[in-house]
């Protein structure tokens, strides 16, 4: 994939790989500490792909969409996206919706229920 081939592509396509890491923030702080088991699951898949070691992939196609590529594609650091998201809670994520109320985050919007409703 050639992320320098059209600049609004490529601006569509890295708010894509943002949201795959966002969603798997906000998965690992609304559902730790849950003790229903469909949470527990959410929690653990996204945990083990965001804190996956680099060396343990065998799969090429798994690789590609890994935390680690994701963030290399965005020129993220992966270790401040981890350290924040450690320290994330569900109210660090209703808190974001305030800072542009205008704006409908359908993740954000799709977990307001679930924030509430997960201790």
């Amino acid at each position: 994939m050639d992320l320098r081939a059209d600049p609004q592509h490529v601006c569509g396509e890295k708010l894509l790989l943002a949201a795959v890491i966002r969603r798997a923030a906000y998965d690992i702080a609304i559902y730790r500490g849950s003790t229903r088991l469909e949470h527990r699951k959410i929690w653990r898949d996204a945990y083990d792909w965001m804190f996956r070691p680099p060396d343990s992939y065998d799969d090429p196609d798994e690789e590609f969409m890994s935390f680690l590529n994701l963030c290399e594609l965005l020129k993220a650091d992966p270790e401040h996206i981890r350290e924040a998201t450690r320290k994330m809670t569900k109210q660090d994520i209703k808190r974001y919706q305030m800072v542009e109320p205008n704006y409908h985050d359908p993740l954000i919007s799709e977990f307001d229920e679930e924030v509430e409703d997960v201790d």
